[in-house]
């Protein structure tokens, strides 16, 4: 199995249909699977940034495993059961490790105990997250055409009252 996992600007989703979003995953994340050249792909999308992140029938496997199996032993024999090949730790942590420096993992995977060697970083990055959200909700709410709108808007009710009613 391939640990790495990166971020693409496109991917192609022709044939694909969405499947449930494992849980580990943060919010706002889609996932979609789709036929590949082997075996199918799974494709998870951000539709806020725009990028796709492929993944192996092996890779989506561990991620959809990791929501019920909280030990290494029990993940490495459900692997192993399901692909007839060992899991190594090492593959583990790799894909782990790719998985939190994409930004993938949201807050129920802070929890989990495999994740824990990343979770400081894991809890650092969504609190980053956090925070470019806000700051984008500013920047559309402070953009040059917003405050004359929402003023706008505010005085409206005013100026339509009835005149003997004041």
């Amino acid at each position: 199995m391939n640990g790495n996992i990166s971020a693409k600007q496109h991917s192609d989703l022709g044939d694909a249909r969405k499947i449930a979003t494992p849980l580990l995953l943060r919010k706002g994340l889609t996932v979609f699977l789709r036929n590949g050249k082997h075996e199918p792909l799974y494709v998870v999308r951000d539709s806020s940034s725009e990028l796709h992140w492929e993944f192996e029938t092996r890779q989506f496997f561990i991620l959809e495993m990791l929501q019920v199996d909280e030990e290494f032993v029990v993940l490495a024999a459900s692997y192993e059961r399901r692909f007839s090949e060992v899991l190594s730790r090492e593959a583990l942590e790799t894909l782990l490790g790719n998985l939190v420096d994409q930004r993938l993992l949201g807050l129920a995977a802070s929890s989990h105990p495999l994740i824990k060697p990343y979770r400081e970083k894991l809890q650092a990055d969504l609190q980053r997250l956090l925070e470019e959200k806000v700051a984008k909700f500013r920047d559309k709410s402070q953009a040059p055409g917003a405050a004359q709108t929402a003023k706008a808007a505010v005085m409206a009710p005013a100026t339509t009252a009835p005149r003997g009613s004041a």
